[in-house]
């Protein structure tokens, strides 16, 4: 195990309890919770006291930073907005080879599988229990579900979510800020924007 270290984490709703629960799962403390709404500064989040809004981390101690948003569209702006040091955290329980490499800012949740020769870009969640076969593109802002099944050479471009439950067949390509509805099944390449959804998923 990595030496212990701080960290703070950019939320404070469901998805930053989770993130929080992972930082911990390393054996590291999460020092601050960090959110925009007023009403929420000076509470807690699952133990951890919260600061509003999140403009306050400019003048926090540095320390190693995770996004704790669910929304793709919500990261990439809070990424924008700060020159920090993005963690990265990775379940012990999560299941990655050797070759993977993880971009600074992205977690990845228990359970998960993540097999030979994938990249996953900045600022993404692989959730709980997906799996993300070889040779996989994960770009930055992407979101892959609890449950989620890719086969092998998929690419998901800038900004994807593939909803819970979904599966992709091997080689789609998935096109930026796109969207895949729960319990889809991708059988041919998406283009960018859409919201896919059924079996097989067909942009609304």
């Amino acid at each position: 195990m990595n030496q212990p270290r701080q960290f703070y984490v950019v939320g404070a709703g469901g998805h930053a309890k989770v993130t929080s629960s992972v930082i911990t799962s390393l054996g590291h403390q999460v020092a601050a919770a960090l959110d925009d709404d007023l009403a929420k500064n000076g509470g807690e989040l699952a133990g951890v006291r919260i600061v509003a809004p999140c403009d306050e981390l400019r003048n926090m101690k540095p320390r190693p930073t995770i996004i704790g948003i669910g929304s793709n569209q919500l990261r990439q702006i809070t990424a924008g907005r700060f020159d920090v040091e993005w963690g990265i955290a990775v379940h012990p329980s999560a299941i990655l080879d050797p070759s993977v490499t993880i971009g600074r800012g992205s977690v990845v949740m228990a359970g998960a599988i993540i097999q030979a020769g994938t990249r996953i870009g900045e600022h993404c969640v692989i959730n709980t229990g997906a799996t993300v076969d070889h040779d996989c593109r994960v770009d930055d802002f992407c979101h892959v579900a609890p449950g989620v099944n890719l086969a092998g050479h998929c690419e998901l471009e800038q900004g994807v979510f593939v909803g819970i439950g979904a599966c992709a067949i091997p080689s789609v390509r998935i096109g930026a800020w796109a969207t895949v509805g729960a319990g889809a099944a991708v059988v041919h390449d998406l283009p960018s924007g859409v919201v896919a959804t059924g079996i097989p998923a067909r942009p609304r």
